[in-house]
């Protein structure tokens, strides 16, 4: 398992040198959904690079970022919802998500939405959170907005904080 997640970030680090500045979003897009349902790499990695190299398009990052997250947390939440049984159980159990899972179980009983919306902010895999949705039958409606608004948010933070952290670091 360590050595496939080596050979993932070094093809991962390739194509970010190789294609950054041409075809960057189309390498933050892609992540972005697919981190969002059942990859590894989290979408900040390259969005903090993209963000960095060009801060003109901080906006149009944040906001490719934030759409493709949702998009792809979509998906995670109906593979919850048709699939966990019959196939996510096992690759929950197989990656060491398992008890990540029932922990966003627990947090989600007692908290409900607000857990949905920290889930999407926090480093907590937003796949977790997407695919127990679907699992524990949340509002589909209520799963996007509060996914938009979260990962949104923490999107968009990133790239003030990568806009401004050299005016803050002068002030200091």
């Amino acid at each position: 398992m360590k050595l496939q997640i080596k050979k993932i970030y070094k093809l991962y680090k390739i194509l970010l040198k190789k294609y950054t500045i041409k075809h960057g979003y189309i390498i933050l897009s892609v992540i972005a959904f697919s981190e969002s349902a059942f990859f590894i790499i989290p979408t900040y990695a390259p969005l903090i690079l993209l963000c960095a190299l060009n801060k003109n398009k901080i906006l149009h990052y944040a906001t490719l970022a934030t759409f493709f997250s949702v998009v792809g947390g979509i998906l995670g939440y109906f593979l919850g919802y048709f699939l966990f049984e019959s196939f996510l159980q096992d690759f929950l159990i197989q990656h060491n998500y398992m008890d990540k899972f029932n922990d966003f179980k627990k947090f989600y009983d007692k908290f409900g939405a607000l857990a949905i919306f920290l889930g999407g902010f926090t480093p907590i895999p937003y796949k977790i959170i997407a695919i127990s949705c679907g699992v524990l039958n949340f509002n589909v409606g209520y799963f996007i907005a509060l996914s938009l608004f979260s990962r949104g948010s923490k999107f968009y933070l990133i790239g003030y904080l990568i806009k401004y952290s050299k005016k803050m670091i002068k002030k200091n």
